[in-house]
């Protein structure tokens, strides 16, 4: 039991002197290529210093005179070493000084730090936000883990802490072990000295758009000492749909538009695919520009159309479905067909109308008498009466009186302003005064004062060509009296003159 307490004395005090000695030496830091002055300025006769590496491998003793670098300016205990580098990081013990070491660590300041995917996907696309070949960002596919790395030059070995920003919950994130090749990217650019991967699970694509940092220190050197990266995690995924499951109730020749929501996806080229409807019963289909929402009409001609069908929203990640359930199921058609009888029963006015097509809802249909109440904009229309039999027996009125009817069903009706069947009773007859005149009279004095203007128009005319024609016989006999009258004379004296001179034929008188 004492040697054991003495064993257990001598092994404590031996570990206290180890610590003193080799754990409690303050470390002087100097940068690569600098100066490093050690032991201080005191006086001795012993000019060599004994030099242990960090990890026990190395031991010299140095000597000043023996190599360029090493200096004692002072004649005195310093020592100078110029132009440091790591192999001079070590333990040194000063002359005259058989137990204090002095710790000199070369360091080099941390000038890059990259942070980059370990593993590149083929599936993920180039865009703008990420840039050529997703070097700004970090992608990563939904589902699948994100595995990063983060490299650094400097020495000694600066410490590295990844962290997300503080918009959401953080993920789990894992150091990754074994034999990690560093991406050809961050080689390209400089030589990292140390470099750590990670593997971060658990993403959902509500972390996209996050920041993640890697962050590099020497702060053991000088708390200034501080480099990071920051990258954007871009996460793709597959569209996630609004409508899971929905029933659209519906008639026969009736038309519904259906929307196909996306929450969310990325990317957001989505393509999107109607599946178990026959072309002919969808019309005017579209999208928004986002591509986001995708709307189209449907008008079902026959009850077989009815059953269920989906839409598919599909990236180059995966698709979601918006699934429908079609059920014969509408508002009934409007009614077209009523007769009133008031000459059966002078006390009871009979509206007989015949059914329209219930769409689906036999037993709830019904018809509906609403009296019309056009001063009273907030209750236009009043319910009189309603009927499975469509009959209705009135009371007669002596006051006008208008009715709409309209039918009904468990899915509501048509609007009643629009495609209600309008019967109007006890309506005033209204008479037509005659006129003065009959439109025939007007038609045959009409006619005849037309006929008269153009018998006084035609006697015009004829007055005005007769004159003018008279007016032209004067001027002609005007112009022959002044131009000829000597020759008119000399032709009148040679006709009597042949007239004279000529020899009188006798006629012959026979004696019977």
């Amino acid at each position: 039991m004492h040697n054991d307490l003495m064993l257990f004395s001598s092994l404590f005090f031996f570990f206290v002197i180890i610590t003193f000695t080799f754990g409690q030496q303050s470390t002087l830091y100097v940068k690569h290529g600098e100066i490093a002055e050690l032991c201080d300025n005191r006086s001795t006769s012993i000019y060599a210093y004994e030099y242990r590496s960090f990890d026990g491998k190395k031991n010299l003793i140095v000597e000043p005179t023996k190599d360029d670098r090493y200096s004692n300016p002072y004649r005195t205990s310093l020592l100078r070493i110029k132009n440091v580098n790591e192999d001079d990081s070590g333990l040194y013990k000063c002359p005259q000084d058989d137990t204090e070491w002095q710790r000199l660590q070369i360091y080099s300041p941390i000038q890059h730090v990259y942070l980059s995917n370990l593993h590149v996907t083929s599936r993920t696309r180039t865009n703008d936000l990420c840039g050529m070949d997703n070097n700004n960002c970090l992608v990563m596919i939904e589902g699948e883990s994100l595995d990063i790395v983060c490299a650094a030059d400097g020495s000694p070995r600066p410490a590295f802490d990844i962290a997300f920003d503080k918009s959401g919950p953080p993920p789990t994130i894992m150091a990754l072990a074994g034999s990690i090749q560093l991406p050809s990217v961050i080689k390209n650019q400089f030589k990292p000295t140390v470099y750590e991967a990670y593997r971060i699970a658990g993403l959902t694509p509500q972390d996209n758009g996050r920041n993640l940092t890697c962050r590099v220190d020497m702060k053991q050197v000088n708390e200034k000492l501080i480099l990071s990266s920051t990258k954007q995690v871009y996460i793709e995924f597959r569209p996630t749909v609004l409508e899971k499951s929905r029933k659209i109730y519906l008639g026969v020749n009736q038309t519904r538009t259906i929307n196909c929501t996306v929450i969310r996806a990325n990317p957001t080229y989505i393509r999107y695919t109607i599946n178990g409807l026959p072309s002919s019963i969808i019309h005017r289909t579209y999208s928004e520009p986002n591509q986001m929402y995708f709307t189209f009409d449907i008008t079902p001609t026959s009850t077989e159309q009815f059953h269920a069908f989906n839409v598919t929203a599909n990236n180059s990640i995966g698709y979601d479905t918006c699934n429908y359930e079609l059920i014969h199921g509408g508002v009934p058609d409007a009614i077209t067909q009523c007769t009133v009888d008031t000459h059966t029963s002078n006390a009871t006015t009979t509206i007989s109308c015949a059914k329209s097509y219930d769409q689906g809802d036999s037993d709830g249909y019904t018809c509906v008498l609403f009296k019309y109440n056009g001063r009273d904009h907030e209750k236009m229309f009043e319910e009189d009466a309603r009927t499975k039999s469509c009959i209705f027996a009135l009371i007669p009125l002596r006051e006008p009186v208008e009715y709409r009817i309209a039918a009904f069903n468990r899915y509501g009706s048509l609007p009643i302003n629009t495609f209600g069947y309008v019967i109007h009773l006890n309506q005033p007859i209204m008479r037509t005064e005659k006129p003065f005149f009959n439109k025939k009279i007007l038609v045959v004095i009409g006619s005849i004062f037309g006929g008269a203007l153009l018998f006084f128009f035609l006697c015009c005319l004829c007055g005005t060509c007769h004159r003018d024609r008279t007016k032209l016989s004067n001027r002609n006999n005007f112009y022959q009296k002044d131009t000829f009258p000597l020759a008119m004379e000399k032709s009148q004296i040679v006709s009597v003159h042949q007239i004279q001179s000529s020899p009188l034929s006798l006629p012959t008188i026979s004696s019977a």
